[in-house]
């Protein structure tokens, strides 16, 4: 592999909901040539059932750069650490 795939456009992580609590996952992401995920895989991870598919599902949906190989897009596997961390508490503005 001459050239590592890359994320084409950012990754929506809002939709993951903190309210579980916060972890870490290692994930597998195998890439199709077109840069497009055509599997993923938890390796392990900390997260609760849910937010682990959440965060899967959004990683998932990825759309990336192919790696290349002498200039040719070929299939990947990138392994990934997510970490999850719980949102500051939301102040409200005192009258």
């Amino acid at each position: 592999m001459t050239q590592r795939p890359h994320v084409a456009s950012p990754i929506d992580t809002s939709v993951v909901d903190d309210e579980e609590g916060s972890g870490k996952a290692i994930l597998v992401l195998y890439i199709n040539e077109q840069g497009k995920v055509d599997k993923v895989e938890t390796e392990s991870t900390h997260l609760s059932e849910r937010l682990n598919a959440l965060v899967a599902q959004q990683f998932g949906s990825a759309r990336f750069l192919p790696a290349e190989k002498d200039g040719q897009p070929v299939k990947s596997r990138l392994r990934i650490e997510v970490t999850i961390r719980p949102r500051p508490p939301q102040t409200t503005a005192a009258p």
